[in-house]
């Protein structure tokens, strides 16, 4: 059971396309009139996510391997890729909606600050998931190495009582045929 590059992979993005999914499902509700550009928007916010998931994935993961020793320069590392990324990603989404929109629109700071606000908001519970997935997947196999370890040592310690008994064993049977000899 171990967690792995692809398995993170396909969490995250799973996960960003499930948002995408219930976007999709609530502008198509609330707004039914525009449900060509909404489809055409979510599809290409997919698309570019997905990429931005992947790539994010895999440099958080490349920042655990390297700084596992080193927690607070981890989540350090972590906290800036992820704001970085949701800067990012704020951007891309601002220039598809533009693109699908056809209609004029400037990009000014408010904008700009809640986009990456909502997309730090959905990544950073992206990167929960991967956290959770990832450290219940080394609790359990912690769980399971203590787990042979115990086992190992029970058997360890069965087989050390089988010496002690085999030498007495040998020894006492030993002692029996030696007085039935001098008996008999």
């Amino acid at each position: 059971m171990s967690f792995n590059k692809t398995k993170s992979i396909l969490l995250v993005c799973s996960g960003y396309s499930f948002w995408i999914f219930l976007d999709t499902f609530f502008w198509r509700y609330f707004e039914p009139q525009k449900y060509i550009f909404i489809l055409e928007y979510n599809s290409s916010r997919l698309i570019v996510g997905l990429l931005m998931c992947a790539l994010l994935v895999l440099i958080q993961w490349r920042i655990i391997k390297t700084y596992s020793s080193k927690q607070f320069l981890s989540v350090i590392a972590i906290a800036a890729i992820t704001l970085l990324f949701s800067i990012i990603l704020a951007y891309f989404q601002f220039m598809v909606f533009r693109y699908w929109s056809k209609e004029p629109i400037s990009l000014n700071v408010n904008i700009l600050i809640a986009g990456i606000f909502r997309c730090l908001i959905l990544l950073v519970a992206l990167m929960g998931l991967f956290y959770v997935a990832y450290y219940r997947t080394l609790f359990l196999q912690q769980k399971e190495q203590i787990a042979r370890t115990k086992a190992l040592a029970d058997e360890a310690q069965l087989l050390m009582l089988r010496y002690q008994i085999n030498p007495h064993f040998l020894f006492n049977s030993l002692n029996a045929i030696q007085s039935m000899v001098e008996k008999g």
